[in-house]
Order: structure tokens, then C-alpha cells, then sequence
């Protein structure tokens, strides 16, 4: 699959996250999560769940190797970039609050 194609499957509002280093994380709602080669396109898993069901709207967040993805339902899933999956923590917020053109 290529990176444009897997794209279009995901949240159509979030944010893409360029590649970091070789591997191109992403998410769609319902906390479904997968990773692809960032030079050929290929799956490195795909459609993994997280355990933080919802909605992703929120921009994907890189620092260093950890990839942070943030749910409406207020909880921050950090993941270990790479081939496969790692979740080294979760965190509870209070709700996530959009404020935006028909949105309150």
C-alpha cells in the first residue's frame, strides 16, 4: 500500500506525522492503530487497537523515538516508534475540547 492510499483510510481531520526515521506511524478512530515502511509503503502491522477506543482529531505528536496520540476521550497513547508494536504508556486527561467552526 502506498503512503497516499493508506492515508485516505485514516482520520480525514488529524494531521499526518512525516516518517520517523524509517517507519511511518499513524492512527484512525477507534484507537486503531498501524505502521508502514516509510521508503516502500508496506505494513509493518496494521489495525492494531489500542486500549483507548474514540476519536482522534488531534495532531500526532513526535519527540525523539515516541509517537503521543491524543483521543477525545481525554487519553494520551504513547507509542515506541518502529516495526513493531510497543505502548510504553498511557495517560488520562479530562475530555478533549475542539473549539472550532460548529464545534462547542
Amino acid at each position: 500500500m502506498r503512503r497516499a492510499e493508506a492515508q485516505r483510510s485514516y482520520s480525514p481531520v488529524g494531521s499526518s506525522l512525516p516518517p520517523i526515521s524509517s517507519v511511518w506511524p499513524c492512527i484512525k478512530n477507534r484507537g486503531l492503530v498501524s505502521c508502514y515502511d516509510a521508503k516502500t509503503g508496506k505494513p509493518f502491522y496494521q489495525d492494531e487497537r489500542l486500549d483507548a477506543p474514540g476519536d482522534y482529531y488531534a495532531s500526532i505528536v513526535a519527540a525523539g523515538d515516541k509517537v503521543f496520540f491524543a483521543s477525545l476521550n481525554g487519553v494520551v497513547t504513547v507509542l515506541q516508534a518502529g516495526d513493531d508494536l510497543k505502548v510504553p504508556g498511557t495517560s488520562s486527561f479530562w475530555r478533549i475540547h475542539q473549539r472550532h467552526a460548529g464545534h462547542r
